[in-house]
């Protein structure tokens, strides 16, 4: 009997600090009771890099300025989401959120209608930009921000595919998703200081992924500087090209020398900056099989024989890093020509 009451008392004291234990855990953000009862509960989007999952419920539908008893129903919309992602980044923005938003038909007669859709990450002072679905292409949506909800404008439908996306704080004249070699190089990323960050993918750039704070601009605006310092340092190669015309020298001659000076500016470039050389050599390495840069070999086999194709491209920049580091607008006519 003693055995037994033993027995007893461990598992009452086991329940105990189940219930104790239960009781510290951190409620969800979502505890949002009435979206739960009374909607599909809350999205969550698949295939989408730091989503925001979605909610609405009663009380998120005004329509012609009252607040109604309507549902704006939520659901999945995952078989958007790659064309939502592309649209997204040619836009230069981050898709953070695909869901269906469906009201009842009476929302076709009405002459304004909201729909609030409720996430805890939302600040009033987020970038957010809304998109949706129709005739298979992505349109502007009009929609404002506040604490918790993205007020949609879903006046003349009744249901909607919407897409929202995160926006950068800075906008180039020039968007730089519209060129591939950008892309190469550089993903979008609505949180760095311009918008762009470089691609761990990126044979190019991958070593300078964790190289600094992308979203810090202190350190960004250090990066720029240095690289107008090295953009001003290949003026040298204009003046060069100059001088050899002058003296007569061939095509052949000029795109060899300025190649191989080219490989050198840059190296000088890191001249007080030890980490940064290795850096740049491990990624000339990888890119080109040489630390020093591209041999003329290497470049003669890539462009087909073209010296004046090798000597352009002695002159261009690599437009992913410009795209981080707010340089595009200002090398954009070079881009241009080395697309």
């Amino acid at each position: 009997m003693n055995n037994v009451k033993r027995v007893k008392r461990a598992l009452v004291a086991m329940m105990l600090n189940a219930v104790m234990i239960a009781s510290m855990l951190p409620i969800s953000a979502y505890a949002r009771a009435e979206a739960e009862i009374n909607n599909n509960a809350v999205i969550r989007v698949t295939g989408i890099k730091n989503a925001i999952d979605i909610s609405s419920g009663v009380g998120d539908v005004k329509a012609d300025g009252t607040v109604t008893g309507w549902t704006a129903m939520t659901d999945t919309a995952d078989i958007y989401v790659p064309w939502a992602k592309k649209y997204a980044q040619s836009q230069a923005e981050a898709a953070v959120s695909v869901v269906k938003v469906s009201l009842p038909a009476a929302a076709l007669s009405k002459n304004s209608l909201t729909v609030s859709l409720y996430s805890p990450s939302v600040k009033s002072d987020s970038r957010y930009s809304v998109y949706r679905y129709e005739n298979g292409s992505w349109g502007p949506m009009t929609a404002s921000v506040r604490d918790g909800y993205i007020d949609v404008d879903m006046t003349g439908s009744a249901s909607d595919v919407i897409l929202i996306t995160k926006c950068p704080a800075f906008r180039y004249e020039h968007n730089p998703a519209d060129n591939p070699k950008v892309l190469n190089d550089a993903i979008v990323n609505p949180d760095a200081v311009y918008g762009f960050s470089p691609n761990p993918d990126s044979a190019r750039l991958r070593e300078y992924v964790d190289a600094l704070d992308w979203t810090d601009p202190v350190a960004v605006a250090k990066a720029k500087k240095e690289r107008e310092e090295y953009h001003a340092k290949n003026a040298e190669l204009y003046d060069m090209i100059e001088t050899m015309l002058a003296q007569g020298k061939g095509i052949e001659a000029i795109a060899r020398a300025v190649s191989r000076r080219r490989n050198e500016l840059r190296l000088e470039s890191y001249g007080k900056d030890p980490v940064g050389l290795a850096k740049v050599k491990k990624s000339n390495l990888d890119t080109y099989g040489n630390e020093e840069g591209p041999t003329i070999e290497f470049l003669y086999a890539k462009y087909g024989g073209s010296w004046q194709t090798i000597l352009e491209k002695a002159l261009s920049s690599n437009a992913g890093m410009d795209a981080c580091l707010g340089r595009y607008d200002y090398m954009y006519d070079v881009h241009e020509l080395s697309r």
